[in-house]
């Protein structure tokens, strides 16, 4: 009987065979190539995500969650990473939520509400992995998500969740800030990363909020692309059983399009923010199942890239703030079309990956 590792090693190997018969096709998706673009993307993304403080004070998960998201994922695959974006944009992060910790801790103080907070905690803990994995002087070791930090945000997220377990938007600014799916995914997981820095008292109140927001996605129903992407994505992060993410890995893979994309709802054509979410929870699920899948997302991916390493996806939500340029790519367009670049870049990284 072959060993663990001998089967995954081997079913890596009929990945490459798979990808190297799917690389004759118009558009060739050799690892090369889709290096390059991820490194096309990376670029952009930092740049992108280093002009934002120019601009702006306030935390956005467009500019700092989804490019350290894609600088994570390109550096599990091996590739060379802005080693300073990582501390930057942590600092930054932290630097808008420390001064609201008192606030926090009484269930205030953040605009955008439990998604923007759980967004917060998820770039804080990105950047705390980058910078503990890189042995350059440019990454500090001092944890950006800091104990103090930590137990605001947990104080906050349990005193804001609903009685029936899930957290309110701040805003309906689809799709990033559309799904409760997304918010309750999300705030499981900023809560399990920081309710250990509680006391016994609120612990126990952590704990009870964990098992309600549960509850609440046990019984969610799954519209938009974003929901099934979250919903699979947090029950890969939370290793729930294979046999129980197979059902929602399969709606996943029935909503994509016969040219390989995916759409942000059941109704709109594929984009690159539905198309590099998916392929992203897809791989994240298991990348050596529905290669065929994986295989025509890629190179819907590669096709849709911009010569600047962008991906345009046109904007439909509706503005809340006044517009101003950070300098990116399509205009008005250009919020949602970096955070479509972020997704597809990850996914892209991801998929360069070799299997523990």
């Amino acid at each position: 009987m072959q060993s663990i590792g001998a089967r995954a090693a081997t079913a890596w190997f009929c990945v490459v065979l798979l990808l190297g018969e799917f690389a004759q096709a118009d558009d060739p998706a050799t690892p090369a190539v889709v290096q390059q673009a991820v490194e096309s993307g990376l670029r952009l993304l930092t740049k992108s995500s280093r002009n934002y403080p120019n601009h702006r004070k306030c935390f956005a998960c467009h500019h700092q969650t989804l490019p350290l998201l894609a600088v994570r994922e390109a550096r599990l695959a091996g590739l060379d990473v802005d080693p300073k974006l990582a501390t930057e944009a942590g600092e930054f992060t932290g630097a808008y939520f420390k001064g609201r910790i008192e606030l926090m801790r009484d269930g205030n103080g953040v605009p955008g509400r439990g998604m923007m907070a759980s967004y917060g905690v998820v770039t804080l803990s990105l950047a705390d992995q980058l910078n503990t994995e890189q042995t350059t002087s440019d990454a500090t070791k001092t944890p950006v998500l800091s104990p103090e930090l930590a137990e605001a945000f947990a104080r906050y997220l349990v005193q804001t969740q609903k009685p029936d377990g899930h957290w309110p938007l701040g805003a309906n600014r689809p799709p990033m800030e559309e799904s409760k799916v997304t918010a309750v995914v999300l705030g499981r997981l900023a809560l399990k990363l920081t309710s250990p820095r509680l006391n016994e008292e609120w612990k126990g109140r952590a704990e009870a909020t964990l098992l309600k927001a549960n509850e609440w996605l046990q019984q969610a129903p799954l519209e938009n692309t974003e929901d099934i992407v979250m919903r699979l994505c947090g029950m890969v992060v939370e290793q729930t059983p294979a046999d129980q993410r197979k059902g929602v890995r399969q709606k996943l893979i029935e909503r994509q399009r016969d040219d390989g994309g995916w759409g942000q709802t059941p109704d709109m054509p594929s984009d690159a923010y539905g198309t590099g979410q998916a392929t992203f929870a897809l791989l994240a699920d298991n990348r050596e199942g529905d290669v065929e899948a994986i295989q025509k997302a890629t190179k819907w991916l590669l096709k849709a890239q911009q010569p600047d390493g962008s991906w345009f996806v046109k904007s439909r939500a509706k503005p809340v703030q006044e517009f101003f340029d950070n300098g990116d790519p399509h205009g008005k367009d250009q919020f949602i079309a970096i955070s479509a670049t972020g997704w597809a870049t990850a996914a892209l990284a991801k998929s360069l990956q070799k299997p523990e």
